[in-house]
């Protein structure tokens, strides 16, 4: 926990880079105020901010705040059911009514500096030692220990604030990217008559709860079972998130890059891809004569996916304008309104089609919503325990999830054109009434890979990480098909991943 991060032993560049990011902050307020007082309360009060956020956090997601969170406040503003509720409305309203409060007593109490302290004087002082304390954190963060980019770890060697330069250093030190050999191959594009439909399903915390908790009931995923037998693969899936950063199973998936692969980009890979282009599934499958869409009952613009996707090469984004609240099912757009926007995409094209889905149904926060008129016994083999009720919603979410997945094997396999379907969950929900009680889940979610031909199920379970995940989909589904290269040279390809050097974008 946070709490014991508390440290005496971190050394002289740890402290010195917080005294002096402390102190520069101040030296901002007190140019822009001019009331000394009133610029360490400002400035307190912010650090008291960003510890309040760390404890919700990792209380949520056990992982603490970081330098890439800063970019998720101007989200708190857009989309605040996303994220206010964990750390509690009630302590958000009371913290906000009672900053206001401090505020307003501190400037009508404390007169400004400039009544009594020549103004050019004044500007000219604090700006120097603005700067010169700007330049003591970078210095002693140059002596900070290389972060090994294990959040909880590195807070512990360096404190919280200090970690934030660490990871701000790492930036510069970051090399570009380097692609996945399997997705800048050149390729010849296959005859289009030949490629099959890829229909790929991220459905929003899917994972399976029986295998955590014997009270659930069995047939909540009877659809998912009986497809699971009929799949080509399945397995558990390695995803890096937990409860939330949803971007990161995404961003894995799309590009085929593991954590370490990706760097200090791990923790926010969609800021990296909205600067620069990288070869990935996507524009692998578009070069071969797909289109390629993707379908989110979401803004666009969360997550920056407005203006990544078009860079990964996606040439139509579906997204919550092309919903009505009326299909909603609790929070969010259901499961089954997807479903039915899916099926009408495919009907309408005439040309070999690769849809990426991302779904919300079973978004959090669960404890919004309510357990009344559930039907308890159609979810549980025994009666849950009394912290179980955001388990409940959860559960109710779930079978639609797997209606969901019913309906969508059922419309591909009477299609004349041969799809494939990968569905696959982002993380784990967020349940910490739950976990308390009944116990952490495990951390993997579910995957599978099923195709309309029936003639082709084989059923391998096969455990993989979620940037593994495409290139299966990928051997599977295109290049088996088509014939455009066998699992022998792409074994052989992997083996000199090191030596192959992929051509510019």
């Amino acid at each position: 926990m946070p709490r014991r991060c508390i440290s005496l032993n971190r050394g002289s560049a740890a402290y010195g880079v917080h005294a002096a990011s402390w102190l520069s902050f101040f030296l901002v307020c007190l140019l822009l105020f001019q009331r000394p007082w009133f610029a360490v309360l400002l400035t307190t009060s912010l650090q008291l901010l960003i510890l309040a956020v760390n404890f919700a956090k990792y209380h949520s997601l056990r992982e603490p705040f970081i330098l890439q969170d800063f970019e998720y406040f101007a989200d708190l503003i857009r989309h605040p059911r996303l994220y206010l509720p964990f750390f509690g409305i009630w302590n958000a309203i009371l913290g906000s009514v009672l900053f206001i409060t401090l505020v307003t007593t501190a400037l009508m109490l404390e007169a400004s500096l400039l009544v009594t302290v020549d103004a050019v004087l004044f500007f000219s002082v604090v700006t120097a030692l603005f700067i010169a304390m700007s330049f003591a954190a970078r210095s002693f963060a140059a002596r900070l220990p290389v972060p090994q980019l294990q959040p909880a770890s590195d807070i512990r060697v360096v404190g919280l604030y200090a970690s934030f330069w660490g990871y701000y250093l790492a930036f510069g030190k970051m090399p570009e990217l380097q692609p996945r050999p399997e997705f800048c191959d050149d390729v010849v594009p296959a005859d289009v008559n030949r490629l099959p439909d890829l229909l790929v399903v991220q459905s929003e915390s899917f994972f399976d709860p029986r295998l955590s908790y014997r009270s659930v009931r069995k047939d909540v995923l009877s659809h998912y079972d009986r497809i699971v037998g009929q799949s080509l693969c399945h397995g558990s899936l390695r995803v890096p998130a937990w409860g939330a950063n949803t971007v990161r199973t995404e961003s894995a998936f799309l590009t085929g890059l593991n954590p370490a692969q990706m760097g200090i980009h791990q923790f926010n890979p969609y800021w990296y891809l909205s600067r620069k282009r990288l070869p990935n599934l996507v524009s692998r499958l578009k070069s071969q004569g797909y289109r390629t869409i993707c379908v989110h009952p979401y803004p666009v613009g969360f997550y920056m996916r407005d203006k990544v996707f078009p860079m990964l090469g996606f040439d139509q984004f579906i997204d919550i304008s092309e919903f009505n609240p009326e299909q909603k099912d609790g929070q969010y757009i259901s499961d089954a309104a997807v479903a039915r926007k899916l099926t009408d995409v495919l009907e309408q094209q005439d040309h070999p089609c690769f849809i990426f889905t991302i779904t919300m149904e079973n978004h959090g926060p669960l404890h919004l919503e309510s357990e009344q008129g559930v039907n308890i016994d159609a979810l549980y083999s025994e009666p849950p325990p009394a912290d179980a009720r955001d388990l409940t919603v959860y559960l109710r979410h779930l079978k639609n999830a797997d209606r969901m997945l019913d309906r969508l094997t059922g419309f591909l396999r009477d299609r004349q054109r041969k799809s494939y379907l990968c569905w696959y969950g982002d993380h784990v929900p967020v349940m910490i009434g739950v976990y308390k009680s009944m116990g952490e889940p495990l951390a993997e979610t579910p995957y599978l890979i099923w195709c309309s031909d029936p003639q082709a199920a084989v059923s391998d379970e096969l455990p993989l990480a979620v940037d593994q995940l495409a290139i299966e989909l990928l051997e599977r589904a295109v290049n088996s098909d088509c014939g455009i290269i066998d699992s022998s040279e792409l074994i052989g390809r992997e083996a000199g991943a090191d030596k192959k050097v992929c051509p510019d974008v």
